[in-house]
């Protein structure tokens, strides 16, 4: 499976009206990670990471102040987003090939092929993008100890399902960013995503997002994001 998410017939379906300049590893950047190692990044995950809204995460450790009891617990909900990203593209590459493999099933990408490449390539396409910036974004909304001030102190509002913050966060990308974000929808279908709690969160998987295998890959029981923080 291509390391960038997808093959060159898949970016030229233009998923969420993105460009093949948005998408061409030819201009992507690779970031090395302690855990994963190469991290591969399209330009749009590169013009994303380099927002002020990420950059701040590199200031939001992981586990608080743990590491003052475990001086190598310093990882950050930076390296934890970006690592989640390289998580959640070897999921979505092993679920694409589990039926070449030796006990393989029917499943819904052999339904899609079924209806012919260019709808295999159109929906694979979308779904890689969602599922890869929905991991690189899942975490866009924590603040430092987020999770004793939200959760357990319940002075503000849980980072995933606080729609002000990031809606202030969203604004940090730039009209220029998010620009290319809304041309297809791809913010909207993005959202339920980041805001895994939101004001529906009551509504039913396939309600909420276009590819509700998408959600169960970054965020559900064995996802992306807990692999990664065990890892």
């Amino acid at each position: 499976m291509p390391r960038w998410g997808l093959t060159e017939k898949q970016i030229q379906t233009a998923p969420w009206s993105l460009t093949e300049e948005e998408l061409s590893p030819r201009r992507g950047k690779v970031i090395t990670d302690p855990v994963h190692g190469d991290v591969y990044l399209t330009p749009l995950e590169l013009r994303i990471v380099d927002t002020p809204a990420f950059q701040r995460l590199r200031r939001v450790r992981q586990l608080g102040t743990t590491h003052l009891v475990y001086p190598g617990a310093t990882h950050t909900r930076f390296s934890h987003s970006l690592g989640a990203l390289r998580v959640v593209q070897d999921l979505l590459s092993a679920a694409l090939l589990q039926r070449q493999g030796r006990h393989g099933v029917p499943d819904l990408f052999e339904q899609w092929l079924a209806k012919g490449e260019n709808t295999y390539n159109e929906h694979v396409a979308r779904a890689t993008v969602l599922a890869r910036l929905g991991a690189l974004l899942h975490d866009l909304c924590h603040v430092p100890f987020g999770h004793s001030i939200e959760d357990d102190l319940q002075i503000l509002e849980p980072h995933d399902e606080n729609r002000d913050r990031l809606a202030r966060l969203w604004a940090q990308f730039g009209p220029d960013l998010i620009e290319v974000l809304d041309r297809g929808k791809l913010r909207e279908a993005l959202e339920p995503l980041i805001l895994s709690k939101g004001d529906d969160y009551d509504r039913k998987p396939w309600e909420r997002v276009e590819y509700p295998f998408v959600a169960d890959l970054v965020g559900d029981t064995i996802c992306a994001d807990l692999l990664d923080y065990l890892n």
